[in-house]
């Protein structure tokens, strides 16, 4: 028992002396629970952006009484943050001002012109339809055998009461009153806000109408183009991936070469710090297009992704590329043991896929959240490569690399500083 006893004890004083394994065992599950229990957790209801342009108004831009009342029950409901766009400007321009280039994915709610009128008319069309609806079953119940109810001159009347409805449903107009709703293509919400939208207005139609269905919805994408659902996650796992790859692998490297004694052996040589911080950013680069390349021929090839890169991704991923191997000797100069720089490395890594908006989006999180990932350098990578590739929104994309580029100097920078070439 004593020997068992003993291999306990050497095993558990063993796990504690391996930094790394005190992190993957106790501190990373803890990062992540605290991670997914405030995003997805507690009481913090979804609450999502909604512009919201209502056309329906008169000469002076009254609004009508219905597309009001909508407007209400939609702000009842607590799941939109909503901001109204005046109806005598361009709505896209609009939410793009005031979002900003940073200001990440919108979506626009259009309230048609001739809203309210057109669904008292659909109001009207549907009951005259059970009227007639009910006449017929009248009619057709006075043909089974058994003493008549009606005389032959009422039913006549009835029939000619039955023609003129038709008249009067033919005159009303049968168009359904069309909501328009236009979506950012990067927006990985925006299924869940049109549902949402959706069971909104079925209840309004139930609710106010009582029978049939005078609205209906039609989603139009902000961008010219047409993507898959991949087309929008691609981005997002492009730039996570470019992170893990350069900051683990240049923390690796740097911390493994010092410890086996190879950059004290090459600083003996004609190389340079800088040529070695050069060769090995150039590296990392080169991998994070190999590792782009990759990802994309995989989705034209197999996924059905339909973007296609351009100058703007291109610089994204140098951008990235150098803006990570910065941080990756940053932790490198600062943490000279292996195990303990990995575990750094990981534990700064994996909580900013998550915290970015990689895997899921952050719309329904709470406003701290969305602050903490607003101060990540991954979100502007994310960012610059989804405004690059789908969103259709340039000045966007500018803005974030300008970002990253900004933030890959300060990084290299101080990297540079940490890195010893000749070890005291």
């Amino acid at each position: 028992m004593r020997k068992i006893i003993a291999v306990v004890d050497l095993t558990l004083r063993n796990w504690v002396r391996i930094r790394s394994a005190v992190f993957f065992s106790i501190l990373f599950p803890l990062i992540l629970l605290l991670i997914f229990s405030t995003v997805f957790g507690g009481e913090n209801d979804p609450s999502f952006s909604l512009f919201v342009q209502n056309l329906d108004t008169d000469e002076d831009g009254v609004s009508s009484d219905m597309s009001k009342v909508f407007l209400e029950i939609l702000n009842s409901t607590d799941v939109f943050n909503i901001s109204e766009i005046s109806a005598n400007v361009d709505a896209n321009s609009f939410a793009k001002d005031e979002i900003g280039p940073l200001g990440g994915v919108y979506r626009i709610l259009i309230i048609p012109e001739g809203f309210g009128s057109n669904i008292v008319l659909g109001a009207v069309g549907n009951r005259i339809s059970v009227t007639q609806s009910t006449i017929q079953m009248l009619l057709q119940e006075e043909i089974s055998p058994g003493a008549p109810i009606l005389g032959q001159q009422e039913k006549e009347q009835i029939a000619a009461g039955g023609d003129v409805l038709d008249n009067i449903v033919g005159e009303i107009a049968s168009e359904k009153t069309h909501l328009v709703l236009m979506f950012d293509p990067s927006d990985t919400s925006g299924q869940v806000v049109y549902s949402i939208l959706l069971s909104i207005t079925d209840s309004f139609n139930n609710g106010l109408i009582g029978v049939g269905e005078s609205i209906s919805f039609d989603r139009e994408s902000i961008s010219q183009d047409t993507f898959s659902a991949v087309d929008y996650y691609l981005p997002g796992l492009i730039g996570a991936f470019i992170m893990s790859t350069t900051v683990i692998g240049i923390t690796s490297q740097n911390t493994e070469f010092r410890k086996r004694g190879i950059i004290k052996r090459l600083s003996l040589t004609p190389l340079s710090r800088l040529e070695w911080i050069v060769g090995s950013i150039l590296a990392q680069t080169v991998l994070a297009f190999i590792l782009t390349l990759v990802m994309f021929a995989v989705g034209w090839a197999v996924l059905g992704v339909t973007a296609v890169p351009n100058l703007l991704v291109v610089a994204m991923v140098i951008a990235g590329a150098i803006q990570f191997s910065g941080l990756g000797m940053l932790i490198a100069g600062l943490i000279k043991d292996i195990e303990s720089a990995n575990a750094a490395s990981n534990a700064i890594v994996l909580p900013m896929m998550f915290l970015s908006g990689v895997f899921f989006p952050l719309d329904s999180a709470p406003e701290f959240i969305r602050i903490i990932s607003n101060l990540l350098p991954l979100k502007y990578l994310i960012d610059g490569l989804r405004f690059g590739l789908i969103s259709g929104f340039p000045e966007g994309a500018i803005i974030s690399l300008a970002i990253t580029f900004g933030l890959a100097v300060v990084f290299v920078i101080i990297g540079s500083i940490t890195t010893k070439w000749q070890e005291d």
